[in-house]
């Protein structure tokens, strides 16, 4: 994660799930995916597991996010500023607003 974030446009924001909802995810993962499933190749698992992860990621609703999807949910953050985007200027990297900035 810290070097995709280095290289990537994206400042990394300081967010530790709680365990109650490392716990919802690992519920479903296992419910939906693990225990449905038999792979007989992890190639398998990989095809799987991505078009598993698609279909949480832009399909599905959740209700912590409004009955958004995550990637609508991110999508809106993008929108409104809820975190640092770089932008190039003149060659070289500026930030934009945060969210409490712009909300003021």
């Amino acid at each position: 994660m810290d070097v995709w974030s280095a290289n990537s446009e994206i400042e990394k924001v300081s967010y530790v799930p709680t365990e109650l909802e490392i716990e919802s995810f690992n519920s479903r993962l296992l419910d939906e995916l693990l225990n449905g499933e038999i792979f007989l190749h992890i190639d398998e698992l990989r095809y799987v597991g991505e078009w598993w992860r698609k279909d949480y990621n832009h399909y599905r609703p959740h209700s912590s996010l409004g009955y958004m999807t995550p990637a609508e949910y991110a999508k809106l953050c993008e929108d409104v500023g809820c975190f640092k985007r770089h932008k190039q200027r003149s060659g070289r990297a500026e930030l934009c607003e945060t969210f409490s900035q712009r909300v003021d």
